[in-house]
């Protein structure tokens, strides 16, 4: 998960069943699923030691119990990287294998992708890519 801080205290409560406090002037981490939100709020990404996470300064910070990286802005712009982020969390959901987390095409939803990459992703984009990795064979 990503570090944050902030100036001030902020809560950031998230209608996607987080609420994370973060105390002034300390990395905090927050789940990547809420990284916009807490940015909406004032917080910045740095690293575990509080610096500023400035393009190429520190190393991309990657989420936890899995390799699925976490992608800044600038990388989301990309589309080659996304779809790699996108095909790993799909992977991911498969082997997860949870009934609630596919549509009746057996598609994995694009709630539960996106809590695994951390941004929104969108249905055309996981069902071109379930079909590119049906195509191969996977």
């Amino acid at each position: 998960m990503p570090f944050v801080k902030s100036l001030r205290d902020v809560r950031v409560a998230s209608l996607k069943g987080y609420i994370v406090n973060i105390k002034a002037r300390t990395p905090t981490e927050v789940p990547a699923i809420i990284l916009d939100e807490a940015m909406a709020l004032g917080c910045v990404v740095c690293d575990e030691k509080g610096r500023i996470a400035f393009d190429g300064e520190i190393e991309i910070p990657v989420l936890k119990d899995d390799d699925i990286p976490f992608l800044t802005e600038d990388d989301r712009k990309d589309l080659a990287k996304v779809k790699g982020v996108v095909t790993k969390a799909i992977v991911k959901v498969y082997k997860k294998n949870d009934r609630s987390d596919f549509d009746k095409n057996n598609v994995p939803k694009p709630m539960a992708v996106s809590k695994l990459v951390g941004f929104q992703v969108t249905g055309e984009l996981i069902a071109s890519i379930v079909e590119t990795l049906q195509d191969a064979g996977n």
